[in-house]
């Protein structure tokens, strides 16, 4: 079982059809509670059922990130070409720390 983790989007009003719901607490001030709707295993369309396998393929588990993205696989397909050229000339041992770095700047986890 993969670790859990944080998540928020803002998400189009009515937009629930073939959506689960999962609670993650948020860590701004005054303890608000976000809800982010992610997509299932069932109700994935055939995209979204591709992205799923790339990950399955490649991690063993499907992504909380996935599952958001999910509910629109052209978004997630440019995210991954993105952080691919982006990635695609560093070592992976600097890409890395270029990451935690600007997480870290950024006050991100």
């Amino acid at each position: 079982m993969p670790p859990p983790s944080l998540s928020t989007a803002t998400l189009r009003p009515g937009s629930s059809r073939n959506l689960a719901r999962r609670n993650v607490t948020s860590r701004s001030p005054g303890g608000a509670t976000t809800f982010i709707e992610t997509v299932t295993d069932d109700s994935a369309s055939d995209e979204a059922t591709k992205l799923f396998a790339a990950d399955r393929a490649r991690l063993g588990y499907v992504a909380n990130y996935t599952r958001l993205f999910a509910q629109r696989p052209n978004v997630e397909e440019a995210r991954r070409q993105l952080l691919g050229a982006i990635s695609q000339n560093m070592d992976p041992r600097r890409y890395e720390l270029a990451t935690v770095a600007a997480a870290h700047k950024l006050r991100s986890s």
